[in-house]
């Protein structure tokens, strides 16, 4: 028998959820096209939850990437003192 989802993780999904909404609104080439925003309810499982708070945390970890490059310094710059 499949443990349901709990409720921190159907919340914790949502927020992530609304995110990438909220970003693929303002720069819908960041999200992929087939993701549609859900509402996310109980019921599901947690093996599924899970699986997809990973799959969302994966666009927008990518998304975020896109909106703010993060500078690289280099081995041979020499650093501040």
């Amino acid at each position: 028998m499949a443990l349901l989802a709990t409720t921190k993780q159907i919340n914790y999904l949502q927020v992530l959820a609304d995110k990438a909404e909220f970003i693929k609104m303002r720069h819908p080439s960041l999200i992929p096209q087939g993701l549609f925003h859900i509402r996310w309810e109980l019921g599901i499982t947690s093996e599924k939850a899970s699986n997809c708070i990973k799959f969302y945390n994966e666009i927008l970890n990518k998304a975020d990437l896109e909106l703010h490059p993060r500078s690289v310094v280099s081995e041979t710059e020499d650093l501040p003192a």
